[in-house]
Parts: C-alpha cells; structure tokens; sequence
C-alpha cells in the first residue's frame, strides 16, 4: 500500500522550487529515496565500509610511523620547532574560525577548522617531505605520532 509522506522544504529552497513550474517534486521525491535505500541495503555495503575503515587505520598508521622514522632522523630541537609551531598555527586557526569574523554558518565552523588544520598541517609537512601526495588521514597520523613522542621525550 502506498505511503505518503510530509516533508518539510526551507523558504529560499521552495521560492527556487517554485520557479521550476514543470517538476513533478513527488516524483523526484521518490526517486531520492529509493536511490537512498537502494544504496543503504546494499548487501555489500558493510563490507564496503568496513575495508575502508580498515584501509583508513594504514593510512593513519603510516603517518604516525613516518613521525617515528622522521624523529628518528632529527634533533630535538627540530622536533620541538615543529611542535610549537603546529601549535600556534592550530591556535592562530582556532582563532580565525571562532571569532566571529568569518563569513562561515556557525554549523560549518567545526568543518572549517579542520580543514584550515590540515592545510596547516600540510604546510608544515612540505617543510620537512618531498611527498607532496600525503592525505589527510596520513598528515593526521603524522602530526600526532610526532606530538606524542614529543610529549614523551619532554
């Protein structure tokens, strides 16, 4: 048996919508959501995720093992500048992002952190790599593997 179904539209989304006399917005609206649960009963779909996870936990794991090979390689004090610097500009970000002055939807600030933190992080592994095809899940690994050993060592 059919079910209907009552969905709430923003005011800007429906004056576009309104604009579009020609669609059927009942029709889109089933095609969105069959795709939708076609994709999330896919029998495959746990298996997806769960290689990915795992795919996910190397990459982190490389990066924290290059830190532990670049420490290896470098004198404390190297270590201790790059630190200290990640940590100002981690704080310069923060400040950026929460103080208001960006144009950034207040929901979107967490997301735009982190990604002025990666390119901040990315900065400073151009410094010390010539591997310029490092992501953000390996930078991660990276940044706090040298963190920690740092604090150990401190």
């Amino acid at each position: 048996m059919p079910r209907n179904l009552t969905i709430s539209i923003p005011d800007g989304l429906n004056e576009k919508m309104s604009q579009l006399t020609d669609v059927n917005w009942s029709a889109v609206c089933k095609e969105c959501i069959s795709k939708y649960v076609n994709r999330r009963l896919n029998p495959n779909i746990e298996a997806i995720i769960a290689r990915m996870k795992k795919e996910k936990d190397e990459v982190y794991s490389s990066g924290y093992l290059e830190a532990t090979n670049w420490i290896n390689q470098t004198s404390f004090e190297k270590v201790e500048e790059a630190v200290v610097g990640w940590e100002e500009e981690q704080k310069s970000v923060y400040d950026r992002c929460y103080s208001g002055d960006l144009p950034v939807d207040v929901e979107q600030l967490d997301v735009y952190f982190d990604r002025a933190l990666n390119e901040a992080w990315r900065r400073y592994w151009r410094r010390i790599s010539d591997n310029t095809m490092a992501g953000d899940t390996f930078l991660q690994g990276f940044v706090e593997g040298v963190n920690e050993l740092y604090r150990k060592a401190k």
